[in-house]
């Protein structure tokens, strides 16, 4: 049940601790709901406006559009409702100087995709590749290398040599 703020004048609904937002905030920065001075009229919840895209219903807040449509326009793009997605291959460079690339949707680093197709096959979870040259965007395939970082818990000889066998298993072809 919809419960309204316990100013009399005052039609919003209740936030907390029975006051709407504004008399709330009033209440916690001045420790008076000041009942005397008038609330700032909200422009979205009076005018209703919504932003001019077909089939976005946020409000509209600059040349027509809601801002994230706004902002789509100030950066060179047409508004639209759906996302927009890179191309597959298109990418950037990090910071730390790996290649990002899109790949089915999907941001990856590039080196890794690489060893995957060299490998024909996913990296599992303790595999790691390596830049021989140390240049993290040189990503030809020859300077890229498998690592494994996989290590037995328990010391006994059983274990690491089970351990052992696993690993030759993995990578003796």
């Amino acid at each position: 049940m919809e419960s309204y703020c316990l100013i009399k004048e005052c039609k919003r609904l209740s936030h907390c601790k029975g006051y709407c937002r504004a008399h709330y905030q009033r209440l916690l920065r001045c420790g008076d709901v000041m009942v005397d001075v008038p609330l700032k009229e909200r422009r979205d919840k009076l005018d209703n406006r919504i932003c001019d895209l077909p089939g976005c219903n946020r409000i509209y807040l600059k040349n027509g559009w809601c801002r994230k449509h706004a902002r789509q326009a100030e950066s060179g793009l047409e508004p639209r409702l759906e996302p927009y997605k890179a191309p597959n291959g298109s990418g950037h460079k990090t910071k730390k100087g790996y290649v990002h690339i899109y790949k089915n949707g999907k941001l990856q680093f590039e080196h890794r995709i690489k060893m995957e197709e060299m490998l024909g096959r996913p990296l599992l979870q303790n595999e790691t590749v390596h830049h021989i040259n140390g240049i993290r965007s040189d990503n030809r395939p020859e300077n890229l290398e498998l690592w494994c970082h996989s290590q037995p818990y328990g010391q006994r000889v059983e274990d690491l040599v089970l351990w052992a066998k696993e690993i030759l298993g993995r990578y003796d072809n």
